[in-house]
């Protein structure tokens, strides 16, 4: 999984997004194609982080 750094310009750009919203999507994705490995992998990364808000962290523990 790529590692996107948080851009310098912080125009009307989440946080979030870089801390675990697009590990998430980047698992959901995985799973959809048969990478289970690499679902899991993006899954315990995004559910590791202190911000992520509850709903998505139901649709993080679904994934695996």
């Amino acid at each position: 999984m790529i590692d996107t750094p948080y851009p310098e310009d912080l125009l009307f750009i989440e946080k979030s997004i870089y801390q675990h919203e697009l590990r998430l999507e980047y698992a959901l994705c995985s799973e959809q194609i048969r990478k289970r490995d690499d679902a899991v992998h993006a899954s315990e990364r995004a559910l590791g982080c202190p911000t992520a808000r509850e709903p998505l962290l139901e649709t993080g523990w679904r994934a695996q």
